[in-house]
């Protein structure tokens, strides 16, 4: 059963099933979306690709997040295809 087919029955719960039966995140089949500053970020990132700000990087398949800083390279996710998007951005005082 595709995870697409699961979500779009409509029962919440199907989705969470599948997840839990396939361990697949509910984020990488599109269960939940992150909101980052209001709007959905959907840009996707390739490992090695050097960040594009310091953030938590979540991978889109797994769920799970690395820190990255800026200008430095994306590390390496365990499976092939896999893409990062931003989970939640580093918060300081530059500038001052």
């Amino acid at each position: 059963m595709q995870p697409a087919a699961v979500a779009s029955r409509g029962d919440p719960r199907l989705g969470r099933l599948f997840c839990a039966l396939h361990n697949v995140s509910p984020l990488a089949i599109g269960l939940i979306e992150v909101p980052v500053f209001g709007t959905f970020m959907s840009k996707k990132l390739t490992p090695g690709t050097p960040a594009p700000r310091s953030a938590q990087y979540r991978n889109d398949a797994t769920g799970y997040e690395v820190t990255a800083v800026k200008g430095k390279p994306l590390p390496p996710t365990p499976g092939r295809g896999q893409t990062y998007t931003v989970a939640d951005p580093t918060k300081h005082k530059s500038g001052k």
